[in-house]
C-alpha cells in the first residue's frame, strides 16, 4: 500500500513538474513546433530542381525552382489546401504563399501556343542575335507567351541605326525603334522586323542619351545637321515615347561631358568624330505632403521655409497638376522653381513677392499666364525653357535667323575670329550683301579672319531681346553694327512698368516674335534678363495659344538657304516698265526715335562697349521719291533729314559710339527698292553695303583697333 501511494505521489509530482515546466516555457515565450513540410512531386513535363521537400515556419511562403520541358508552362497545382502565386511562368519558379498545412503537391502543365515571327538579318552590315526564355521551335516560330530579346551587332566599319517594319529603311521601311537591344512579347502585331546599319563615318552625327535607363538611347542627327549648325535634343515627350519614365521625377535638361547644360528641345554642338553623350539631369519632386491640390490646382500648405529649390510635383494622390494656383507660393524664400510639363496655367500672384527667386524652369506647354504671376519678384533674372511641343509657325526665313544664333554661339568659342554682327529691321535684312562685307573687310584686314552675321528681321522682332541673346556671344574686339529703323519699337522706345520691379521696362511687341525665333532652340531664352521686360510672360502665353492652331513641324523641316532672302524685283524693273522711279509704301520718318535713342544707348550700345565690342550706328536706306512726294523738293527733305541726323547724333553723343554717315547719305532712287521703301533690290544691296561698310572698316583701320 505504501509503495502504491508512493507511486501515485511520484506521478502527481511529475505532472506538477510538467505543468510548472510548461508554464515556465510559456512565460519564456517558447511555443509548440510551428514547422510545416511541403513536398512537390515531379510530374509530366517538369522536374523540381534541387530538394523537392522544404520545411518552413507556419504562415510563411516557400519557393521551388522547376525545370520545364520546352514548350510547356505551369498553369496550376493540385494538392492539400495549397495555393500558388501567378508570377512563375517565365521565371520557372513556383511560390506557395501563407503555408499553414503539411502538403504534398503535384503541378499542372499545359502546352504553349506558337506563332511565326521573323527578323531579317543584313549579313553584309550586321546581324541579330535572338534569345528567349523558352527558345525557338523553328527558324521563325516562337512560343506566344515567350519574351524575346533581340540584340543587333554591327559588322566592322558599321553601327546599328534602327529597327524598322515593312522593309529596310533604304527601301522605304517604317521606323520602329532605335534601341540596339529590343524586348518583344507581342508578335502578332509586328510580324517581321528589319535591322538597319550605317557606316561608322556617321558616328560623329550620333547623340547618346544617358537617361537613367538600363539602355542608352541613340539619335542619329545626320538629317538635322544637313540643315543646321547644331542638332536639337530630345524632349521629354520623345523620351517617354522611347520608354523613359519622365513622370516619377522631373527632367530639367541634359548635361554634356564638358559640363554644359542643354535644355530639352534645345540645340547642342555635335562632335564630328565621336558620339555626343548627354546625361539627363533629374530632380526629385518636393515632398507632396507639403502641397495640396484641388481640381488640378496646386498650392503649398506652408511657406516652405528652408527650401532653396522647389520641384513642384506632377501628381498628388493620383491627380495630375495642371494649374499653379493663385498665391500658391506667395512670399516663398526659394531661389529656384521647377514646374512640371503637365502645367498649362499659372495664375496671377502665384509667386507673388518671392524676392529670392532668380531661376525658373518650365516647359512651352504653358498657355495661360501673365507677368502678374511674379509680382514683386524683383530679382527674377533667368527663365529656363524646356520644349514639350514640336516647333510650329517656323518659316524658312525664321529658321535661318534662328540658325544664325547657333552659328554665332559656335563662333564665340573661336579665339582667332572676329565676329561682325549686324542688327536691325528689314533694312538690314534686305540691305546688305554678306559677300560684299567680307570682300571689303579682307581688303583692309587680309590677315584677320572674320565671320559675318546678319540678324536683321523687321522692326517688330524685339531688337532689344535679340540683342540680349546675341550679346551673350560677343567678345572683345568683335564688331557690332546697328541700323535702327523709323519705328520706335525697333530701338525699344516702348516702355511699360514692370510688376516685377515696379520700374520702367522694355515692352515686347505683340506677336511673340522673339519666341518664334527661339522656339527652335529654347536655350537662348535663358540669355534674356526677365526683370528687364514688362510683359514677357503675357506675350509668351499668347504666342503659345496662337501657335496651337498651326501644324506641328519637325526640326529637320527647317531648311537652310542664303541668309539674305530673295525678294520681289519690282523696284529693279521700275524704270524698265514705267520709265520712272517710284515708291512702294507710305513709311515716314519717325521722330520719336529722338526719345527712344537714349534707351538704345543705355540698353544696347553701352552694354556692347563695356565688353570691348566696336559699336557702330547707321541710318536705314530711304526712298528719294517717297521723300520728294512728301516734302516737295530735295532741298526740303534734306533740311529735315539734317536736323533729324543732328538730333540722333546729339542723343548718342559718345566717342565710343560711331555714327556712320548721315541720313542724307543713305538716300537712293526708287529703282533701288524692291517691294517696300526700306527693302533694297538684290543688285543695289551691293552699293548700299559699300556705302556703309567701307566707312566702317576705314574707321577701324584708322583707329588701329584691329
Amino acid at each position: 500500500m505504501r509503495r502504491r501511494k508512493a507511486t501515485i505521489i511520484i506521478v502527481i509530482a511529475l505532472a506538477l513538474l510538467c505543468c510548472v515546466a510548461f508554464a515556465a516555457c510559456k512565460d519564456k515565450g517558447v511555443q509548440p513546433d510551428r514547422r510545416i513540410t511541403i513536398t512537390v512531386l515531379n510530374g509530366e513535363h517538369y522536374q523540381v530542381v534541387g530538394d523537392n521537400k522544404r520545411v518552413v515556419e507556419r504562415g510563411e511562403s516557400v519557393v521551388f525552382t522547376v525545370s520545364l520541358d520546352r514548350g510547356y508552362k505551369i498553369v496550376g497545382a493540385y494538392g492539400d489546401k495549397c495555393e500558388i502565386s501567378e508570377e512563375y511562368s517565365f521565371q520557372q519558379t513556383v511560390t506557395f504563399d501563407s503555408v499553414y498545412y503539411k502538403s504534398t503537391v503535384r503541378l499542372e502543365t499545359a502546352e504553349m501556343e506558337t506563332n511565326s515571327f521573323a527578323v531579317e538579318n543584313d549579313l553584309q552590315t550586321g546581324k541579330v542575335a535572338i534569345s528567349s526564355m523558352f527558345g525557338q521551335i523553328g527558324d521563325d516560330v516562337f512560343y506566344v507567351d515567350d519574351k524575346l530579346t533581340l540584340t543587333a551587332t554591327a559588322n566592322k566599319d558599321y553601327r546599328f541605326w534602327c529597327w524598322s517594319k515593312d522593309g529596310y529603311m533604304n527601301e522605304g521601311g517604317k521606323f520602329f525603334d532605335d534601341n540596339k537591344t529590343l524586348q518583344i512579347a507581342d508578335f502578332k502585331s509586328i510580324g517581321k522586323l528589319y535591322a538597319n546599319f550605317r557606316k561608322l563615318s556617321n558616328i560623329g552625327n550620333l547623340i547618346i542619351y544617358k537617361a537613367g535607363t538600363a539602355e542608352e538611347i541613340e539619335q542619329d542627327v545626320t538629317k538635322l545637321l544637313a540643315s543646321h549648325t547644331r542638332a536639337n535634343t530630345y524632349t521629354a515627350v520623345d523620351l517617354r515615347e522611347r520608354g523613359v519614365d519622365c513622370d516619377s521625377k522631373y527632367l530639367s535638361g541634359y548635361v554634356t561631358e564638358d559640363g554644359e547644360y542643354v535644355g530639352l528641345g534645345s540645340r547642342v554642338s555635335v562632335s564630328d568624330k565621336t558620339p555626343t553623350v548627354l546625361t539627363a539631369v533629374w530632380k526629385d519632386y518636393t515632398d507632396s505632403n507639403l502641397f495640396q491640390i484641388d481640381q488640378g490646382k496646386l498650392s503649398a500648405k506652408s511657406d516652405l521655409s528652408g527650401f532653396d529649390e522647389i520641384v513642384a510635383p506632377r501628381e498628388i494622390n493620383g491627380e495630375i497638376v495642371t494649374v499653379i494656383a493663385k498665391n500658391a507660393f506667395e512670399n516663398c524664400k526659394a531661389s529656384t522653381f521647377y514646374i512640371p510639363d503637365s502645367v498649362t496655367t499659372i495664375e496671377n500672384d502665384a509667386f507673388k513677392n518671392c524676392e529670392n527667386l532668380t531661376d525658373f524652369y518650365m516647359s512651352d506647354n504653358i498657355m495661360n499666364m501673365s507677368d502678374d504671376a511674379f509680382a514683386g519678384c524683383k530679382n527674377f533674372t533667368t527663365l529656363h525653357m524646356n520644349a514639350y511641343l514640336k516647333p510650329r509657325s517656323m518659316t524658312s526665313h525664321v529658321s535661318v535667323k534662328a540658325d544664325a544664333y547657333d552659328r554665332l554661339l559656335v563662333s564665340s568659342k573661336k579665339d582667332d575670329v572676329t565676329r561682325f554682327v549686324m542688327l536691325g529691321g528689314s533694312s538690314v535684312d534686305y540691305g546688305y550683301s554678306l559677300a560684299t562685307v567680307e570682300e571689303l573687310w579682307y581688303e583692309q584686314f587680309p590677315n584677320k579672319k572674320v565671320e559675318i552675321f546678319n540678324f536683321g528681321f523687321n522692326a517688330n522682332y524685339a531688337e532689344f531681346a535679340q540683342f540680349e541673346i546675341l550679346n551673350a556671344y560677343l567678345k572683345e574686339g568683335d564688331v557690332f553694327l546697328h541700323a535702327p529703323e523709323q519705328y520706335k519699337g525697333a530701338w525699344y522706345g516702348d516702355r511699360m512698368q514692370s510688376v516685377l520691379t515696379s520700374e520702367p521696362s522694355a515692352k515686347l511687341i505683340d506677336g511673340g516674335y522673339i519666341f518664334i525665333l527661339a522656339s527652335c532652340n529654347w536655350g537662348f531664352i535663358s540669355n534674356l534678363t526677365v526683370n528687364k521686360y514688362g510683359n514677357l510672360f503675357s506675350i509668351f502665353s499668347k504666342f503659345n495659344r496662337d501657335r496651337r492652331n498651326s501644324a506641328e513641324q519637325d526640326y529637320s523641316q527647317h531648311f537652310n538657304f542664303e541668309a539674305t532672302p530673295s525678294v520681289s524685283p519690282m523696284g529693279e524693273k521700275a524704270l524698265e516698265e514705267c520709265g520712272v522711279d517710284k515708291y512702294f509704301s507710305t513709311a515716314n520718318i519717325n521722330f520719336d526715335v529722338y526719345e527712344t535713342a537714349k534707351f538704345a544707348k543705355q540698353d544696347i550700345y553701352e552694354t556692347a562697349i563695356a565688353k570691348g565690342v566696336h559699336t557702330f550706328v547707321t541710318f536705314p536706306p530711304m526712298n528719294r521719291h517717297r521723300l520728294l512726294y512728301k516734302y516737295g523738293s530735295e532741298e526740303n527733305y534734306k533740311e529735315v533729314l539734317n536736323e533729324y541726323t543732328a538730333n540722333v547724333k546729339g542723343i548718342l553723343n559718345d566717342p565710343s559710339i560711331n555714327v556712320l554717315l548721315t541720313q542724307n547719305d543713305t538716300i537712293y532712287d526708287g529703282r533701288y527698292f524692291s517691294n517696300n521703301d526700306y527693302h533694297l533690290g538684290s543688285p543695289f544691296r551691293i552699293e548700299h553695303t559699300k556705302n556703309v561698310i567701307s566707312v566702317l572698316v576705314d574707321r577701324l583701320k584708322s583707329e588701329g583697333s584691329l
